[in-house]
């Protein structure tokens, strides 16, 4: 019994530390954006849709604001990107020529109005 439960603990740190590696790997080999949107007011906006694209990625990846107005793109490869924010009585606001290196989050905030 003594020896199952060390094989068991074994097999669960194995595969901790796995996945610690796995996760530093990733973040040294891309980078992310985020941001939060709010209004003129100040006030966040949720729902907003938010595209970011760029040479460096295939095809484009879209994200929605969640209720405290945040979104985020992790693990994108290192490039220059255009940002798109988009919601239904705003006007579309695009951000381009943000650089995100490797391991580096790029932070864009953005009003809407």
């Amino acid at each position: 019994m003594r020896v199952l439960r060390t094989l068991v603990a074994s097999v669960v740190l194995l595969l901790f530390g796995f996945s610690s590696v796995h996760a530093q790997a990733v973040s040294a080999t891309t980078g992310a954006i985020n941001g939060r949107v709010t209004d003129n007011t100040g006030a966040v906006l949720p729902g907003v849709t938010v595209t970011i694209a760029s040479p460096s990625m295939m095809g484009t990846r879209t994200a929605v604001t969640n209720p405290e107005g945040q979104y985020r793109f992790p693990a994108i490869p290192p490039g220059v990107y255009q940002i798109t924010y988009e919601l239904a009585g705003f006007g579309t606001v695009k951000r381009e020529e943000i650089r995100v290196t490797l391991g580096f989050t790029a932070t864009v905030n953005v009003e809407l109005g």
